[in-house]
């Protein structure tokens, strides 16, 4: 649920399960366990339904990069109106496809050329078949190099620039540990 803090802060760094059709069992077992794991702290309650700020471990399981990165934890710590916070989506029936504002050229996991006419292949279980070297592929499995995304849950980290941050190896392996689904990211 798109939120007036949203529009204040568009880029996001998602994380969502690598196999777009696996989610974990229940929404509400995904908020427990990144509880337990400090990446979200109390309910930010103008965030929309599932929505935290960061946990006392958000630092150690996103890692900034970059020089010295400053980013506000809580509304008001810059004079950014934006700052970081966890959203979850509820856990949905069917994948949704999601696309940042300018995504890389989607490509070929096999050859690497350009896909042609993936717009018109976006629903579950829809195969792109390369025009260069023929290899048929489920849109997901497309190179998009970090611009999009496609699963049943998604966990939005609010106020990550894209390549900006990346979940700690730490973080992704918790996750596959509890759910027993690997994990992925993409920046929207």
């Amino acid at each position: 649920m798109a939120t007036p803090q949203d529009a204040m802060i568009s880029h996001r760094l998602v994380l969502h399960p690598s196999d777009p059709m696996t989610a974990p069992q229940s929404t509400q077992a995904l908020v427990q366990g990144l509880a337990l794991s400090g990446l979200i702290g109390d309910v930010y309650p103008q965030g929309g339904e599932y929505a935290f700020f960061s946990g006392a471990e958000f630092l150690q399981l996103i890692s900034f990069l970059g020089c010295s990165p400053h980013m506000a934890l809580l509304p008001g710590e810059s004079e950014d109106p934006g700052f970081c916070y966890v959203s979850l989506t509820a856990i949905k029936a069917w994948p949704k496809f999601i696309l940042g504002q300018h995504p890389a050229t989607s490509r070929c996991p096999n050859c690497s050329s350009p896909a042609v006419d993936w717009q018109n292949n976006m629903d579950p279980g829809s195969i792109h078949v390369c025009t260069s070297c023929e290899i048929k592929s489920p849109i997901h499995a497309l190179n998009w190099k970090r611009s999009a995304g496609y699963g049943r849950v998604f966990i939005e980290i609010y106020g990550v620039h894209p390549h900006e941050a990346v979940p700690a190896d730490h973080l992704l392996e918790s996750l596959h540990t509890a759910h027993g689904i690997a994990w992925d990211y993409c920046y929207l």
